[in-house]
């Protein structure tokens, strides 16, 4: 599956979201306009993506729960998760 930000749309009230290997060419922004903003948790398995920069999640403030597994990250800025003051749960299995 393919990723696209913009089909996003009419999950605006969503919670919880999960990606199962999809493919996502830019993460950074990726719920940039999404107007998804009572999203609690996202769970990323065996994806295809970069974490580019530190300001990754800059529009997700509300998150608490962020898991990555399987997902081939090898390098993560210092501060990439510094705007999420919510966040409790960062899981980062088999990267």
């Amino acid at each position: 599956m393919f990723y696209d930000r913009y089909n996003l749309q009419g999950l605006e009230n969503a919670k919880n979201l999960y990606f199962s290997e999809c493919v996502i060419p830019e993460f950074n922004n990726l719920f940039l306009r999404s107007k998804i903003i009572n999203l609690k948790s996202i769970s990323f398995k065996s994806c295809s993506f970069k974490i580019q920069n530190k300001n990754a999640f800059f529009d997700i403030l509300n998150i608490r729960e962020l898991s990555f597994i399987q997902n081939n990250i090898e390098k993560i800025e210092n501060g990439t998760f510094s705007s999420l003051k919510n966040l409790t749960y960062l899981y980062l299995k088999d990267n």
